[in-house]
């Protein structure tokens, strides 16, 4: 019973907060056999207490529909699932997407939505471990 408590306090998700980087989000990406078409920083669409955004654009093909992933950086978990909770209130009135945390990210689809990225996008963040 000792083992099994000391698996599941060290399990993955509980000390991995602030260990993530986007480039290890962007690779896992590209070897889902997506595009990452283009990055952009934006500090006009940051979500409250967000300490960084980065806004990923992605395709099967980037000559085809895109998809846009905005990705917030939080300082604490509380600040990331306050802001995860709060995805379709005040800071995105327009959001019709759907929301992920990883470590200290939120990673949000927004706008038009590609169901063939859609449909590798969420296998691939259930592989990295985003909830």
């Amino acid at each position: 019973m000792i083992a099994a408590v000391g698996v599941v306090a060290c399990g993955p998700g509980h000390d991995d907060f602030d260990r993530h980087t986007i480039g290890e989000l962007t690779t896992a990406i590209e070897r889902g056999r997506l595009e990452v078409c283009s990055t952009s920083t934006n500090t006009a669409g940051f979500a409250n207490q967000a300490t960084s955004t980065r806004i990923l654009f992605v395709a099967v093909d980037c000559h085809d529909e895109v998809v846009t992933l905005i990705v917030d950086r939080f300082a604490n978990r509380g600040d990331r699932d306050a802001a995860a909770r709060n995805f379709e209130s005040q800071q995105r009135p327009h959001a019709d997407g759907v929301v992920w945390t990883w470590g200290q990210f939120t990673i949000e689809v927004v706008g038009a939505r590609d169901d063939a990225v859609m449909g590798r996008l969420g296998p691939i963040l259930d592989r990295i471990g985003a909830q």
